[in-house]
């Protein structure tokens, strides 16, 4: 059953799609996953925290940090 998205999430599904509007797709290359925080390019747990504490000391918000803190309570 789908419910209308409320102020702060619309605006967080504009801002998501505003930054997907950035992406560059080409055609003539194989698609490959990257992770461009960690060694190689690889994803680690360790990686993907301290991404997110750079964020958070970098004192920028992003929908990333609020999805987080809405799902995640403390």
């Amino acid at each position: 059953m789908d419910r209308p998205l409320s102020t702060s999430e619309n605006l967080l599904f504009q801002r998501l799609l505003s930054d997907l509007n950035l992406a560059v797709i080409h055609r003539l290359k194989e698609d490959r996953l990257i992770w461009e925080w960690g060694k190689d390019e690889g994803y680690t747990v360790n990686s993907c925290m301290l991404a997110l504490e750079r964020i958070r000391y970098a004192g920028s918000t992003t929908y990333v940090t609020d999805v987080w803190k809405s799902i995640c309570p403390p």
